[in-house]
C-alpha cells in the first residue's frame, strides 16, 4: 500500500485515521450500528486524525482506504466519489485513491475503516 503512496522520497509521512475510533463509538446515538457514510465522513474529519492536523486545509497526494467488516464495495466506491468532490487532490494524481477490503470485522465491532493518506498538511507538525 505505502509503495504507491510515496511519489517522491522526501514526501514519506503518512497521515492516519480510524473510524470508529473505538468500540464504544461504533454505535449511533439511537443504538444502531455506525453507518458506512458516517465512517467515511469521520475518517476525513480533523478530530479523528491520529495527529493534530487538519487534512482538509491542504492537498492530498494519495489516499488508501482499508475497510473491515460488512461493507459492500458499491458503498465504498460511492463514498470515495463523494469524498473526491470535497478534498483537494494533487493535479497530477486526481484519482489517487486505493480501496482495500477485508470481510473479517474487527473485534467487538461490525465494521471499521482505516485511512492512510499522504497529505501536505503533515508539514504543520514540524
Amino acid at each position: 500500500v505505502t509503495m504507491n503512496m510515496v511519489p517522491f522520497p522526501r514526501l514519506k509521512f503518512l497521515l492516519s485515521s480510524v473510524s470508529p475510533i473505538s468500540h464504544a463509538f461504533a454505535r449511533g446515538k439511537d443504538g444502531s450500528s455506525f453507518s458506512v457514510d458516517a465512517m467515511f465522513a469521520e475518517a476525513f474529519h480533523r478530530d479523528t486524525q491520529l495527529m493534530s492536523v487538519d487534512p482538509r486545509s491542504s492537498t492530498y497526494l494519495a489516499c488508501a482506504l482499508l475497510a473491515r467488516g460488512d461493507i459492500p464495495i458499491s458503498d465504498m466506491q460511492r463514498n470515495v466519489n463523494r469524498i473526491k468532490k470535497s478534498v483537494r487532490m494533487a493535479y497530477w494524481n486526481p484519482d489517487g485513491f486505493k480501496i482495500g477490503q477485508c470481510s473479517t470485522p474487527p473485534a467487538h465491532q461490525p465494521r471499521s475503516l482505516l485511512c492512510l493518506a499522504n497529505s501536505c498538511c503533515i508539514a504543520q507538525t514540524f
